[in-house]
């Protein structure tokens, strides 16, 4: 594999690791103010979800931030000067 295709992949798996973190915690809160605005919130604590929920998606998106960035840096590096 050459170094633009590799560079290819770690953005799109970075990419990719971000946005379904991100997707994921928007859902969370979007689904969080639905209940509570149906007057399910009393039955479900959101908070503690919420303090499970957010160490393991940072695990996920932080690394994946950082892979993103790694791709776009390597691919800058596999450009030709001509």
């Amino acid at each position: 594999m050459n170094v633009a295709e590799g560079s290819r992949r770690m953005r799109r798996a970075g990419r990719w690791m971000v946005l379904v973190s991100a997707s994921v915690f928007v859902s969370f809160l979007f689904l969080a103010e639905l209940f509570s605005n149906l007057n399910m919130g009393d039955f479900i604590n959101w908070f503690g979800i919420l303090q499970l929920l957010m160490p393991l998606l940072l695990i996920v998106a932080i690394p994946g931030g950082a892979l993103w960035l790694a791709g776009w840096i390597l691919d800058g590096f596999a450009k030709d000067t001509d």
